[in-house]
């Protein structure tokens, strides 16, 4: 999955917006790579609800995000976890963008 993940966000020419609970790890950050070098403000809708999800998505995601330029949506009761690019393809799931390798 993590494979077609960045496959989608490479072709991406408009947008990426991303919807995890939790969020971070190498995914996440290629991710974010690709989006600044496509000149790409991502969208990124994360859980916030406790304390617990601010220590999971640390305080380095959230710079990253700003550092491009991206908008930082928080909902307390976010489970969905996706990535639409471009509003035309996405990826559904069921895994959180952490810690997560590309093999």
């Amino acid at each position: 999955m993590y494979k077609k993940i960045l496959e989608i966000t490479k072709e991406a020419k408009e947008s990426i917006k991303i919807a995890s609970a939790w969020i971070k790890g190498s995914i996440f950050e290629e991710i974010l790579n690709i989006a600044k070098s496509k000149n790409i403000s991502p969208e990124i809708i994360l859980r916030a609800s406790e304390l617990r999800d601010f220590l999971i998505t640390n305080d380095r995601v959230f710079r990253n995000i700003k550092d491009i330029n991206g908008k930082i949506y928080l909902c307390n009761r976010l489970h969905a976890k996706f990535i639409i690019v471009d509003n035309k393809r996405a990826v559904v799931g069921s895994a959180n963008f952490t810690g997560c390798r590309i093999i």
